[in-house]
């Protein structure tokens, strides 16, 4: 069975209507994964205040279609959502709130979602190794989809891009998403 995270809270399953499945306001499910850089593999770059993997912007990796959903039961296709495109990184909770889980896979706009992280901040120009890190103590054990090298998106330096559960390079100078 393919269970989906949603933005803000709760579960999804494959037989769920999406048109009719209501998000609500409230913290995101989360499990923050601490992410490290580095060119060499000896010298390591940790974003120590976040952003964290496997927060904000859950992955959503498949396409889901009404359509589908109204003859089988099931809307999950097997097209896949873009891992190489960024969520709109001025998206807030409050941009999801009260909108169905279908509407917010429509504000995606074909990205698979995921956390971004901006390689200004680690000084490097390009990065080779990527090392994530749960918290055993804390029970922190959140889950990446993948890594990706994403197009790149026009925003000032001071904005990061954010989501969770999915992790991958950017451009300007290069930035890297979760």
């Amino acid at each position: 069975m393919r269970i989906q995270t949603i933005p803000l809270i709760g579960f999804v399953y494959d037989d769920t209507d999406h048109r009719e499945y209501t998000l609500t306001t409230g913290s995101a499910m989360a499990e923050p994964l601490l992410i490290s850089v580095s060119q060499d593999g000896e010298t390591w770059y940790t974003y120590e205040n976040g952003p964290y993997g496997d927060t904000a912007y859950p992955t959503n990796p498949w396409v889901w279609d009404p359509n589908l959903f109204d003859e089988t039961g099931n809307g999950w296709t097997t097209t896949k959502n873009d891992y190489t495109l960024p969520v709109d990184p001025s998206l807030t909770k409050s941009d999801f709130a009260g909108r169905s889980s279908y509407e917010a896979m429509l504000l995606y706009a074909g990205s698979a979602g995921g956390t971004g992280f901006d390689l200004d901040e680690s000084g490097f120009e390009w990065i080779q190794y990527i090392k994530v890190e749960g918290n055993a103590a804390a029970s922190l054990a959140g889950e990446i989809d993948a890594f990706a090298d994403v197009a790149p998106v026009p925003v000032p330096a001071a904005v990061w891009l954010l989501g969770s559960g999915l992790l991958g390079v950017i451009g300007s100078r290069r930035r890297m998403t979760s």
